[in-house]
């Protein structure tokens, strides 16, 4: 019995640290918004809505800069560093919403750029373009 559990203490750190690995594979900005239960029950069980959320941090808008900008025409978002963002984390904070048919514009306070959202649809075409050519071949 003695040796059952020296076994088991001996291998129980390689257990914990093969699980802090895995949890490192998840990008830092998911792990801001969501549980890391949830986030490996996604990667186990529909990959494809992990990855279309991966995608979405960096492809669900674009960033432009416009110095004729009507900005009494845009609603105002506050981003502190335009280069590294989290837009999940913008979305729930600033309550900021995608349009399913059209794109969204609002203006970076203190700036002259703007946030544009790509419509749902436009952001979904690009999703399903990106996983046909890069897609795993088992899931």
């Amino acid at each position: 019995m003695k040796l059952f559990y020296g076994v088991l203490l001996l291998f129980l750190p390689c257990f914990v640290n093969g699980q802090q690995s895995k949890d490192q594979n998840f990008d830092a900005r998911l792990l801001e918004i969501f549980d890391t239960t949830y986030l490996t029950r996604l990667a186990s069980e529909q990959p494809v809505v992990l990855r279309r959320l991966e995608y979405y941090l960096d492809h669900a808008y674009y960033i432009t800069e416009d110095a004729k900008i009507n900005r009494a025409n845009y609603p105002i978002v506050k981003i502190e560093n335009v280069e590294n963002f989290n837009i999940m984390k913008l979305e729930r904070t600033q309550q900021l919403h995608r349009h399913p048919k059209k794109e969204i514009s609002y203006q970076i306070e203190g700036t002259n750029k703007v946030l544009v959202y790509l419509s749902a649809e436009d952001f979904t075409a690009a999703f399903n373009k990106r996983e046909k050519k890069e897609r795993p071949k088992y899931d």
